[in-house]
């Protein structure tokens, strides 16, 4: 799955089971020694010759609680990995209630392992964290690099992107807060330039309000220079020059990087030698002076440049990617062969020995620090706690409040739902879910939403992803009972992005296992609440200018390509369409996720899906290939497992045929799920036969138009319920008219599914109303259609007829009438599927009884009539009289025996 998707929060445990406070060792994992050093010795230098490496490990420090001074001073000078022991350190050795001093050694440890490049590991203990202590009570840092994990740690961008977002939405409701806002902005920018969408990060440059501070003003302007804006950065650099001295390093360091982007290297080279020259260890103009030095064809001046540089910073350089790739790309080009491998080894030997003597020991008076500045300067924030951060205590009022107002019944049935997850007991999950939720709903949340999750959280230990599965259903019932808001609808995207990473980004198939029905429910309210958003999000005059602002912030959210791509992700991540193909060799194909029972109905489901999204965006032909290794009419087929999941089938496969003028299979579509629904209602659960009786209205609806458009025999209890519901409006249609597409407007609008358009709307222009748009396109075909109804009701009383007669019966002239019989000629033929895997394909066939040949002005009418189906109406009815003389014996038997009989109703 590409990483357009959110990344997961790790939940992982280890195996003593739930942590128990913030400075619970378990929740740490063994600091690792990896960066490009470390990498290069791997690859040049023998393992007997490397230097030693692991220096220091925790033995090296003393348990104790270190000072922030000293967790400065390893800031300050670049060691991360010393930082990122003292800090474990730190925490263990802390006292468990102390919980905000624990939290900012938490920032710390957090800070070292990203900027060391362990985010993978930064990512785990962060999930762990999460389980211990919520995210209110967390440091603004502590935040921010939580934003940040997901892109370092798995290239996931798309997920910190979310996540900065909700830290700028909090930040702009505050105020005094723009210093805040710009940082989080350029982090933003940052993991869009990630995503390699140049022109969304410029748009949103452009948007952010930039303060009259220098280093604000260069850091935008560089990052002009990053996207290719170099008027616009210029203009930034004009404006900090007025700030800050001509000779000054800021303004050094801004020139250079502008006649870098302009190609000018040797204006760039003087800049940074004369930076390089203040400052011997200033490791970016160092690193950048070697370059221009190889841009000017000077390899050996590189070379040079970049072993005073190590000499002078052997820490930062040790540990410096850029540093240490280009001083190899240097010898690249300066030697070959042996040689050169022997003068990488060397070298690299020697900077890892600097580098090994980077951990000095400080005492907690040598340096005197701010936390709040130095943390501000690695981590893009400029406080420790959010200014309107709750107390600890009123947050635990809250929280026990907020548990003891769950009804008892509400507990009991969370507790088991909660353990039946765990156990994988799948038939106890259908009961939950399939009765126990919907009856508490209407006892105690018909009318409210169910508990917050935090609330729930007491209850189930922090369980992360039942916690995940809890808020789909949480908020799947404000979607159904109440009225979503925007913020709502935003959560409940980042939990449906955190349930699909869990269960598409996990090493090897996920444990989880749940009942048929609950997954086709999560796969089918995933695709309502996204046309849901979608169309509110086109109802531009009903939202006010902040939630236009926030739609404008987030158009990543609830995009089209998110919700392919999860569906297309859990398609390819099961072999679904390879099983279906196999057919009973299925099992040879599955591999490791689709042999689990999960991944193949998630993918079966997500092809139904995929036809649902196709036809709500208008592309009828891809909604017809979707399903192309789905066998229709087959009664074993997987759809028939779900009840919901077979009807939308149908309906979607019938309203593409209708959209597509294939009336015939249209009907047969119809006619066949419609039959099905009301045979086998009685014997599903009562919530499942209100949703289908729903969509079958809707069906009935569509088959009023087919059968009028392109008139076809249908069962009859089919056509009786048509003609008892419908009978007024078909008579409209046959008479043709504007009122018959009046009435055809009626239905179609009753019926139809909730179109969207792929992309968001323009938010400055009128938005284009997608529903009317396409029944405008409905209705271009139905016109031509309507002769059809019109014309049979007329010829099918005749069996010869002169074209002047049936011109006076129409009121149209001789020539216009013979112009509309070839059109019926015309739509009387329709290619009509023939039952193979390709539901596009078909023969072409006539769609009507009836036809006719015209010779000079005279009409020759041939109905071809198709002898009903008397079998099946005599056995019914036999039935029914049997059962008749059944219960009269019973009552006569009764009345002789004296004995009282409880009247029986036949049907």
């Amino acid at each position: 799955m590409t990483s357009l998707l959110s990344g997961i929060r790790a939940n992982s445990q280890s195996p003593g089971g739930v942590y128990r406070s913030l400075n619970d060792p378990r929740l740490f994992e063994p600091t690792p020694l990896r960066d490009s050093l470390d990498e290069a010795l791997t690859t040049y230098v023998s393992s007997d010759s490397r230097p030693r490496r692991d220096a220091p490990t925790l033995s090296d420090f003393t348990r104790r609680v270190h000072g922030y001074e000293i967790l400065n001073q390893y800031v300050v000078g670049g060691q991360w990995r010393a930082l990122a022991l003292a800090s474990e350190s730190s925490i263990i050795e802390t006292f468990a209630d102390d919980q905000r001093t624990l939290l900012k050694y938490w920032v710390y440890r957090i800070l070292a392992l990203t900027q060391m490049g362990a985010s993978e590991v930064a990512d785990r203990e962060l999930g762990r964290l999460e389980q211990v202590s919520g995210l209110k009570k967390w440091p603004f840092e502590l935040r921010v690099l939580r934003a940040q994990v997901p892109g370092l740690a798995h290239g996931m961008w798309i997920k910190s992107v979310d996540r900065l977002c909700a830290l700028l939405r909090g930040c702009r409701r505050q105020a005094d807060q723009n210093q805040r806002v710009f940082r989080l902005s350029l982090m933003l920018l940052k993991c869009v330039v990630e995503m390699q969408d140049s022109s969304l990060a410029t748009q949103i440059l452009d948007q952010v309000t930039i303060e009259d501070d220098p280093l604000v003003l260069s850091a935008a302007a560089r990052m002009y220079l990053q996207l290719g804006g170099i008027p616009a950065a210029e203009r930034l650099f004009v404006r900090v020059e007025g700030m800050v001295a001509k000779d000054d390093k800021l303004t050094l360091m801004n020139r250079a990087l502008y006649a870098v982007a302009a190609g000018k290297w040797e204006t760039a080279r003087e800049m940074f030698a004369r930076v390089h020259g203040e400052c011997p260890e200033h490791l970016a103009a160092g690193n950048n002076l070697a370059l221009c030095d190889l841009y000017l064809g000077q390899p050996q001046a590189m070379l040079n440049g970049l072993q005073a540089l190590m000499g002078e910073a052997p820490a930062a350089a040790g540990t410096s990617e850029e540093l240490v790739f280009n001083y190899c790309t240097g010898l690249d080009l300066h030697y070959d062969g042996a040689k050169l491998r022997d003068a990488k080894a060397k070298k690299l030997v020697e900077v890892a020995t600097w580098a090994e003597m980077y951990q000095e020991t400080y005492d907690d008076e040598e340096f005197v620090g701010n936390i709040d500045v130095v943390a501000d300067s690695y981590v893009n924030a400029d406080e420790i706690e959010d200014a309107g951060d709750i107390d600890e205590e009123e947050l635990l009022l809250q929280a026990q409040a907020g548990v003891q107002s769950i009804p008892e019944q509400v507990r009991t049935f969370l507790g088991y739902l909660h353990l039946n997850l765990q156990a994988g007991k799948v038939k106890d999950l259908t009961y939950n879910y399939e009765i126990q939720f919907p009856r508490l709903s209407e006892k105690y949340y018909a009318k409210s939403s169910w508990p917050e999750p935090q609330y729930v959280a007491a209850l189930v230990n922090d369980d992360g992803l039942f916690l995940i599965l809890y808020r789909e259903l949480y908020y799947r019932h404000i979607y159904s009972r109440l009225h979503p808001s925007l913020e709502i609808r935003f959560r409940s995207f980042e939990n449906y992005c955190d349930l699909f990473n869990h269960i598409l980004n996990s090493d090897g198939p996920t444990d989880l296992e749940l009942p048929n029905q609950w997954l086709w429910d999560i796969v089918d309210e995933f695709i309502y609440q996204f046309q849901s958003f979608c169309t509110h999000r086109s109802r531009l005059n009903k939202r006010s200018e902040e939630e236009i602002a926030l739609l404008k912030e987030n158009s990543q959210v609830w995009s089209t390509y998110s919700v392919l791509n999860v569906l297309y992700s859990l398609i390819q991540k099961s072999n679904i369409s390879e099983q279906l193909r196999a057919g009973a060799d299925a099992a040879k194909v599955a591999g490791e996720f689709g042999g689990k029972l999960l991944y193949k109905m998630l993918g079966y489901f997500s092809i139904v899906g995929l036809v649902r999204v196709h036809c709500m965006l208008g592309d009828y032909t891809l909604a017809l290939q979707t399903l192309e290794n789905v066998e229709l009419g087959n009664s074993r087929a997987l759809y028939t497992r779900v009840m919901a999941c077979h009807v939308s089938v149908y309906y979607y496969v019938g309203f593409a045929y209708l959209m597509m003028g294939r009336y015939a299979d249209a009907t047969q579509a119809f006619v066949h799920i419609l039959t099905f629904v009301s045979r086998t209602k009685q014997y599903h659960q009562r919530q499942q036969v209100d949703a289908a009786s729903k969509k079958a209205e809707q069906m009935y609806a569509l088959l009023a138009i087919a059968v009028s458009l392109s008139p076809v025999r249908v069962d009859e209890n089919i056509h009786a319920y048509l003609r008892e519901k419908y009978a007024d409006q078909q008579h409209r249609i046959q008479r043709g008219g504007e009122d018959a597409l009046d009435v055809i407007s009626e239905l179609y609008l009753f019926a139809c599914p909730k179109f969207i358009t792929p992309n968001p709307p323009n938010y400055d222009a009128e938005v284009v109303e997608p529903q009317a748009y396409q029944l405008r396109t409905f209705l271009r075909e139905a016109r031509l259609q309507l002769v059809v109804p019109t014309l049979r009701s007329f010829l099918k009383l005749y069996t010869t007829m002169g074209v002047d007669r049936l011109s006076g019966f129409l009121e149209m002239e001789p020539a216009e009438l013979k112009n509309q019989l070839m059109v019926y000629k015309q739509r009387c033929r329709q290619v009509k599927w023939d039952g193979g895997s390709d539901l596009l394909s078909g023969e072409l066939v006539p769609s009507t009884d009836l036809d006719f040949a015209l010779e000079m002005d005279m009409i020759f009418v041939a109905e071809s009539r198709v002898g009903r189906r008397y079998a099946d109406w005599f056995i019914r009815n036999a039935n029914k009289v049997q059962d008749l003389v059944v219960v009269l014996e019973d009552r006569q038997k009764a009345t002789i025996a004296g004995k009282p009989q409880v009247n029986t109703v036949v049907a």
